[in-house]
């Protein structure tokens, strides 16, 4: 998807160290949020090995589809719910619900369009893209989507999921001025490092 097959390869390997270790010192409660980094490891791997396929191949469009089952499916449903689960608040918890149910709506609409037409993979400027297309103005669904994750960690009553809902919105704007054609693959590129702030932010709550 983006950059290199060695950029993806290393940053899966270091977030399944980090995603590790955010398990080893997570409460019950914290272990979806802790989980982020190591989901995250998984998609960067499927970035790694889409760099290495041949475009356009079979191999390539099911790498594709797997990249974007996290980045369209996955993301804007989990991340809601782990903090959902973090949560300690009952009333940031309750607006978080809301956050929830819209990413359900964001993943079905894009899941509709995934299955609705065929998906291509592209390569430009050093940038492997995913290109299809969607039943709504692609404006409107970024607006909902960002809502939906990055809303939801901004909610939260955690400073470390705040920071890390701020980082991921800072880099969602520097994407959409730099990297706007292969916005989807540099955003999760950006948003897995980030990922990262979330085994710190455990570990600082049991120092």
């Amino acid at each position: 998807m983006c950059f290199s097959a060695s950029a993806s390869f290393i940053a899966s390997g270091a977030l399944a160290v980090i995603g590790l270790a955010s398990l080893r010192i997570a409460k019950k409660k914290e272990w979806s949020a802790a989980l982020v980094p190591l989901f995250f490891a998984i998609q960067q791997a499927i970035e790694g090995w889409q760099w290495l396929a041949p475009h356009p191949s079979t191999i390539s469009t099911i790498l594709g589809y797997g990249f974007l089952f996290f980045a369209f499916l996955f993301w804007p449903i989990y991340i809601p719910s782990a903090v959902y689960f973090a949560e300690t608040h009952k009333r940031h918890q309750r607006f978080i619900s809301y956050l929830l149910i819209l990413g359900l709506l964001v993943s079905l609409t894009l899941l509709i369009a995934l299955v609705s037409s065929p998906l291509t993979i592209n390569v430009c400027s050093n940038v492997i893209y995913p290109w299809f297309n969607a039943s709504l103005p692609i404006i409107l669904i970024t607006i909902l989507y960002t809502l939906a994750v990055n809303g939801s960690l901004l909610a939260s009553s955690r400073p470390a999921l705040r920071r890390v809902g701020l980082f991921s919105l800072i880099a969602e704007l520097i994407t959409l001025i730099f990297f706007s054609q292969g916005f989807v693959s540099v955003w999760c590129f950006f948003a897995a490092l980030i990922s990262g702030y979330i085994y710190f932010g455990l570990s600082r709550r049991i120092k």
